[in-house]
């Protein structure tokens, strides 16, 4: 479906991820992915809790934000219809987040405050 660049230097990527089932009907499926680097290119360190070496430590060298929309059982005739009827859902709702210049900085934060998280209540088990 192609690729769409976000003003932040961050590249939207949409795939057709849909697949054929029984009897001519299909799993429609969008799949929106942006990998978002752990790098100082992104993430200014003025903005941050933690450096950039110890994001990277627990996030690796990249965080994905990753977004499916699927409809099923639907016929093939409406296959195509429905797919960029999804794409432009996702485009007039979510486009204006990724699109966002802070948008790297929150999303590697939450990734991080998420997996330290949960490190910390696993230790506490």
């Amino acid at each position: 479906m192609g690729s769409v660049p976000l003003v932040n230097g961050l590249e939207l990527q949409l795939l057709d991820a849909s697949r054929k089932l029984i009897g001519g009907r299909w799993l429609v499926r969008l799949l929106a992915r942006v990998r978002v680097p752990v790098s100082a290119q992104f993430l200014p360190e003025h903005d941050l809790p933690e450096s950039i070496e110890i994001l990277r430590g627990v996030l690796g060298d990249s965080v994905i934000y990753e977004y499916v929309s699927e409809r099923n059982f639907i016929d093939e005739h409406g296959k195509d219809e429905i797919l960029a009827r999804e794409k432009s859902s996702f485009m007039e709702n979510a486009f204006k987040y990724l699109n966002r210049s802070d948008f790297p900085v929150r999303f590697v934060l939450s990734r991080y405050r998420s997996k330290t998280e949960k490190k910390a209540w696993r230790t506490e088990s």
